[in-house]
């Protein structure tokens, strides 16, 4: 009866006639008592460590369920992230292409602004040598102005000295009247040419201001393209350096997004295994009870 019992998994039963274990069917009895208990103690132990596995199992398929979920979001915000971070790269590389042409039309036209600097300075010496040229024109026009004033004073001389001279120097008198008005045409030509190269000195003048003016502001816009040409390298650079900075994070980025997609996964794994174990300690604890 008893061993009946304990095989159908009732460790808690009694003899009903303990009176009959006598003499060496005593030592069965203490026997079967001890394995008894020994087989109860023990289906004890393994139902407590059940529980504690079962426990520990669904803490762990939560933490697991938990973890993959986070996991999974985390992906999905690196994904994002990555995406943006390479539409960033690539307008900073459009940025630095676009700094280099900058650049390059930048470094262009400073260069013709110093040729258009060469051309004015060319032009200032020019006008300069125009205005010595007038000064000397001027000179010689002082020059026949004075020669035309002294044969007209010897044309009125010779004048004079033909009507002293009578009829006798009547020819003379008209060759001094001939003399007379070309030294006066010489005089009026020599006025009308000294005001044409007063005028003209008066344009080399203006001119030469203007082309002063004009020398003074293509230096201020040499160096001020020297100036921005610096600041368009500094800003090719930075643009160059910003797109290297930005392609190893890149990498870096497009590296955790492989890290984190790799934890998912076993975060995934973990949590089907952590299910499985809850699954096998209910079955334990069952098969226990």
């Amino acid at each position: 009866y008893l061993l009946n019992e304990m095989a159908a998994g009732d460790f808690t039963v009694r003899t009903k006639s303990e009176e009959s274990y006598v003499g060496s069917f005593h030592n069965i009895l203490i026997s079967m008592r001890k394995l008894k208990s020994r087989l109860s103690e023990t289906l004890q132990q393994i139902d407590t460590s059940a529980d504690q596995v079962n426990s520990g199992g669904g803490q762990v398929s939560s933490g697991a369920q938990a973890l993959a979920q986070g996991a999974t979001e985390q992906a999905s915000s690196v994904e994002e992230l990555a995406a943006t971070i390479k539409e960033i790269s690539y307008k900073i590389d459009a940025t630095a292409e676009h700094a280099k042409t900058a650049k390059a039309e930048n470094v262009q036209s400073h260069e013709m602004i110093n040729v258009c600097s060469q051309y004015m300075s060319d032009l200032m010496k020019a006008m300069g040598a125009i205005n010595d040229k007038s000064k000397e024109i001027g000179k010689v026009i002082k020059t026949i102005e004075d020669i035309s004033f002294q044969t007209n004073i010897l044309a009125l001389n010779a004048a004079v000295e033909a009507a002293r001279a009578g009829s006798a120097g009547k020819g003379f008198a008209v060759v001094a009247d001939e003399v007379q008005g070309l030294a006066t045409k010489s005089s009026m030509a020599a006025q009308d040419i000294t005001k044409l190269i007063r005028n003209s000195m008066s344009l080399v003048e203006q001119g030469t201001a203007l082309s002063a003016d004009t020398t003074q502001t293509l230096a201020a816009g040499v160096a001020g393209a020297a100036r921005a040409t610096e600041l368009v390298e500094r800003i090719a650079s930075s643009a160059a350096d910003q797109a290297e900075a930005l392609s190893q994070l890149t990498q870096g980025m497009e590296q955790i997004s492989n890290v984190v997609q790799t934890n998912a996964e076993t975060a995934e794994k973990s949590s089907q295994s952590a299910q499985e174990l809850y699954g096998r300690a209910e079955e334990l604890k069952n098969s226990v009870q």
